[in-house]
């Protein structure tokens, strides 16, 4: 269990999973008026706008209620330009003191809609005990999308050289794309902002004060929004927390490491265990085996008894996917030893595709204050 921090300034309670974050609010700065009244009275059109719930249309969001919320384009000019957010909610199960009040959630990315989120934190205990709220953040999902005039470029998740000298460049010829397409919205679509659009849905809702849940990148702007609103912050968890020093570059370069640490893990288990998957009794000898065998499937992908094409993507993800998750090692190098040696494969899992962010964390408890992913 992470670290518990407390926010004085509103007697927030935040827990951190994995790792502890310490945060403060600023101090307040002398004023007769409440904390955020001057902000408040800025955005009263947007904080008293009526929205139309409504059961949500989208199949993955069946037993949600849906709605759209109008923000500023600019928080310095709220009489300028709208844009739209797309919001859901779970609806709490329980009434009078079991009732917890309103639970914001962010999945991470970023990048990633928030909405479906909310569905899946809702079906469990302790979400059954908020309304647990889903809010895409703006531009992407059902919020105003950022539209760049062209899909983004595909990467390769091994490229050589060549390669990453081209993936360079499209990166840089959509960066141009976007900022030619809409370069006056970019400058407004940041961390921030999103976190001032969750405020704006707070007081949409009544809401005084909220609780969050945010997992990867989710953790950042939890944090982002305690900074900016502690005193409308109640409890917070912060799962999978991101470092808020390592923004992006250094947290993507520790993740990449942690993913060889993995790696190298599930092939020392395999390694320890040659006499069953018989792929090499160290480390460097399955690690062989399995280099040898992924580009093998990218020249001559297998066909499987079951229809499925294993190919060197489905191959690679795989290894990635599993190492990751101890838990299914066991049928995991079962199916590798398959692959490596072409005999006949045991059932194989749906072609993974190892997330960019964890996967939603589910509890069979109803932990104090917290959740475990």
């Amino acid at each position: 269990m992470g670290t518990a921090t407390r926010w004085t300034s509103a007697g927030a309670t935040v827990v951190t999973a994995g790792l502890a974050l310490s945060l403060s609010g600023a101090p307040p700065a002398a004023s007769t008026d409440e904390p955020g009244a001057a902000e408040d009275r800025a955005l009263a059109a947007f904080h008293d706008q009526d929205v139309d719930w409504h059961a949500c249309e989208d199949f993955y969001l069946v037993g949600l209620d849906c709605a759209t919320v109008e923000v500023p384009l600019d928080y310095g000019d709220p009489e300028g330009e709208r844009v739209h957010l797309g919001v859901s909610r779970s609806p709490a199960e329980v009434e009078g003191e079991e009732h917890q009040g309103v639970l914001f959630t962010n999945p991470g990315g970023p990048g990633v809609p928030a909405r479906k989120f909310a569905g899946d934190i809702g079906s469990t205990p302790v979400g059954r005990a908020f309304d647990v709220i889903g809010m895409d953040p703006r531009g992407l999902g059902a919020s105003t999308w950022l539209d760049c005039g062209q899909d983004p470029p595909s990467l390769a998740r091994h490229p050589d050289d060549e390669e990453i000298e081209r993936i360079f460049d499209q990166q840089r010829e959509y960066a141009e794309a976007c900022d030619e397409a809409q370069g006056d919205l970019r400058p407004h679509f940041t961390t921030a902002n999103t976190a001032r659009d969750m405020d704006v849905v707070r007081a949409v809702l009544g809401e005084e004060r909220i609780d969050y849940l945010g997992a990867s990148y989710g953790t950042y702007l939890g944090a982002v929004y305690g900074s900016l609103f502690p005193e409308r912050l109640d409890r917070a968890v912060l799962d999978s927390a991101v470092d808020p020093d390592g923004l992006w570059h250094a947290n993507l370069l520790s993740q990449a490491a942690a993913d060889t640490a993995n790696v190298t893990r599930f092939t020392d288990w395999i390694a320890e265990r040659d006499e069953v998957f018989g792929l090499g009794n160290t480390h460097e000898q399955v690690l062989t085996a399995l280099v040898r065998t992924a580009e093998r499937l990218r020249e001559e992908p297998r066909d499987g008894e079951d229809g499925m094409t294993y190919d060197e993507r489905y191959f690679r993800n795989l290894v990635s996917a599993s190492a990751k998750d101890q838990g299914t090692w066991d049928a995991s190098a079962l199916l590798l030893k398959g692959l490596v040696e072409g005999t006949p494969l045991p059932e194989a899992p749906e072609a993974p595709e190892p997330p960019e962010t964890p996967e939603p964390p589910r509890t069979r408890r109803k932990p104090r204050n917290s959740w475990s992913g």
